[in-house]
């Protein structure tokens, strides 16, 4: 934690001091120049914002930083089969665009905070205007592609397959059990028709139902 500021935050908070440790340890140019306007409700608001943001900061730094390995070395690279690497582009692919449009939304807040430094709402409305909200959820989206794709190498760097491999492989073992309960409830309807002749019974409809969906499974495995 930063001393003055921890002191800052659990004292009165006063704005004009404040605005000094902001200049002394914040990197926002635009946030300076902003709180230049005076001792606003919004201003001291962004000023306790980016205080607690700093304090936050000064913490994490005394983490242990956990690094990301490459997605795929450059052994693993060339060992990798044609759709690995092919996971590996799409990933990257998908992270530069995923930059693009964070870069994208950092100029549109920067722009409404330069236009409407005091006025929230119209902040609001400019970025409302801009579809900021839905380029925020589109980020999501990929950001879970992303990690997908990561999960995906990943568990191919362990088991040299991917998931879906596993479970295909797991799905044709199951091709034997399948077809021969394919056969026992197609005995079953054989009789069930001989019973009851011209009236289906709900037990024959049943086992109908029954024998389609074996067969589904098995049209899918073959």
């Amino acid at each position: 934690m930063i001393a003055a500021i921890e002191q800052w935050l659990h004292t009165g908070q006063d704005f004009d001091t404040g605005v000094i440790l902001i200049h002394k340890y914040s990197s926002r140019s635009l946030l300076k120049r902003m709180l230049e306007s005076g001792d606003t409700d919004f201003n001291r608001e962004k000023v306790l914002e980016e205080l607690i943001f700093l304090n936050q900061q000064e913490e994490k730094k005394k983490e242990p930083v956990v690094v990301r390995k490459a997605i795929l070395s450059e052994q693993e690279y060339q060992l990798a089969p044609d759709n690995i690497r092919a996971i590996e582009k799409q990933a990257k692919d998908l992270f530069k665009e995923n930059a693009r449009r964070h870069a994208e939304l950092a100029t549109m807040l920067n722009e409404a905070l330069k236009q409407f430094p005091n006025d929230l709402k119209r902040q609001e409305e400019y970025l409302t205007a801009r579809n900021a909200g839905d380029i925020g959820n589109v980020i999501l989206d990929v950001d879970d592609e992303i990690a997908a794709l990561f999960y995906k190498i990943d568990y191919w760097k362990v088991h040299k397959k991917l998931p879906e491999d596993l479970s295909r492989e797991r799905s044709q073992q199951d091709l034997p059990d399948l077809m021969q309960a394919l056969s026992n409830i197609r005995s079953r309807i054989s009789k069930e028709k001989r019973k009851c002749k011209d009236d289906p019974s709900a037990k024959l409809k049943f086992l109908q139902v029954e024998r389609d969906s074996i067969e589904s499974k098995i049209n899918g495995l073959i």
